[in-house]
């Protein structure tokens, strides 16, 4: 019997990679996973997203948003809609309650692409631009990587190139109106984000490796170094269910750093490191008490288990083609 099924975005071949579209991985009731092969194929859905039987995949190279209508046991997937962001390299998507967010690696734009009734995307309705900053002309411009939708409503995005947090508010037709913008520290490079039930917000900096935490107001409270060696760049950042832990990949080092999360959130203490055992973890989801790591360069996907102390331990791993995202289905 199958307990989970794991949707597993990737790069193809459009993007130097060996997947083939969106892939399946499905996990039984004992716990062993099983690579069940491509669903759908696609060039480089390199992130996905999910609203009922839809899913959402960036596809990077080719500069779209795409979507997908999901069998019931996930085993295939019909095409509803390819749709262009107007920006370049898009690697991340986020749903509000009408719309998809995709944020534009390449040229550092954020669109918003209205959702139909059945989950089909239109054209982009907004496009945010970049604003300029001081890094952006070292690092070849703006690059958007991620947004977020928070427990109260606002939408936060990152700029790696900028070293910016954007603040949005989302109006009553839907459109994002920019508010404010969180400078974090030269050289920072924020990427990914995660919510703690208490409201703190984490970002996960790609640059100079910490997990920086925001209060209610979006003021810089703390900030966590995950050690620092070339060729190491954090990739995700995620909270567990209960709020005691904060979990962080770091590609190079190729490692999930666990921190505690004390005082609601506000602070954080390093308590463990574990190798996902292979290369690049991109990527990783938590469900239940299992953590599933994407390590996009050795071509796996591997399990572990999550005990009471938080700290993840090794199960086994499963071959799957240039793994960039997971998304629990």
């Amino acid at each position: 019997m199958t307990a989970l099924r794991l949707l597993v975005g990737g790069y193809t071949a459009d993007q130097d990679g060996a997947a083939t579209g969106i892939g399946l991985v499905e996990v039984d009731a004992d716990g062993r996973m099983s690579h069940r092969g491509t669903i759908v194929e696609t060039e480089s859905p390199s992130f996905l997203a999910r609203r009922g039987d839809v899913v959402y995949a960036s596809a990077e190279g080719a500069g779209r948003l795409d979507a997908f209508r999901v069998a019931p046991d996930a085993a295939s997937a019909e095409p509803l809609a390819r749709i262009a962001t107007g920006g370049a390299l898009p690697c991340h998507v986020t749903l509000t309650a009408d719309s998809a967010l995709v944020a534009c690696y390449g040229d550092g734009m954020l669109a918003r692409h209205p959702l139909l009734d059945d989950g089909t995307p239109g054209e982009p309705a907004q496009v945010l631009r970049p604003e300029p900053g001081p890094a952006a002309m070292n690092r070849g411009g703006a690059h958007a990587h991620a947004s977020i939708v928070l427990a109260d409503g606002r939408v936060l995005s990152s700029d790696l190139g900028t070293d910016a947090v954007h603040v949005h508010t989302i109006g009553e037709d839907g459109s994002l109106q920019r508010v404010g913008t969180v400078r974090l520290p030269a050289g920072s490079g924020p990427r990914h984000f995660a919510q703690h039930p208490t409201g703190i917000v984490y970002v996960i900096t790609e640059l100079d490796n910490h997990v920086v935490a925001l209060d209610e107001n979006l003021r810089p409270i703390v900030s966590v170094f995950l050690d620092r060696a070339d060729e190491e760049y954090p990739s995700e950042v995620a909270v567990s269910a209960d709020g005691r832990f904060v979990y962080a990949a770091v590609r190079g080092r190729d490692t999930i750093v666990v921190l505690a999360a004390h005082d609601g959130g506000r602070r954080l203490e390093r308590i463990a490191e574990v190798p996902t055992r292979g290369a690049w973890p991109r990527h990783f989801v938590l469900s239940g008490r299992r953590l599933y790591a994407a390590d996009q360069l050795d071509h796996r996907v591997a399990a572990f288990d999550l005990g009471e102390n938080g700290v993840p331990v090794y199960s086994h791993a499963v071959d799957v083609p240039s793994p960039s995202a997971l998304l629990a289905w």
